[in-house]
């Protein structure tokens, strides 16, 4: 049987790319929860809501491209453009959305860091 990963892989037929999708999900979240995720984001859209955000904001993302076919540039710049103020800092050893599996040592660190120069008041 193909490892459920594989499966779940969008169409993407190129053969790296499977096996990248499979090292990140499949080694590290189990299926249901994976599904059940992918099946709560693909309809959901909030960027009209983005410019209501009105407190500090983090928002992190891997310095590596990895193996995703998507190139993040503009959805990272339009919400840049969307929140006032939002800091964004780049993880350095993380791939762009799975920076926390490749780097949670890092990803924690700046966190803490960005926690404590923006206290709760």
């Amino acid at each position: 049987m193909e490892h459920w990963a594989k499966l779940v892989t969008f169409g993407w037929t190129d053969p790296k790319t499977e096996d990248w999708a499979i090292s990140k999900f499949a080694n590290n979240i189990p299926c249901e929860s994976f599904l059940l995720h992918w099946s709560t984001l693909e309809n959901l859209d909030l960027r009209d809501r983005l410019p209501d955000i009105k407190v500090p904001t983090l928002m992190l993302i891997g310095a590596e491209k990895g193996g995703r076919p998507k190139d993040y540039t503009q959805d990272i710049k339009y919400v840049e453009d969307s929140i006032p103020g939002v800091e964004t800092i780049y993880v350095q050893g993380g791939e762009e959305t799975y920076y926390m599996m490749d780097s949670p040592e890092k990803t924690s660190e700046i966190i803490t860091e960005w926690i404590e120069k923006h206290p709760i008041t």
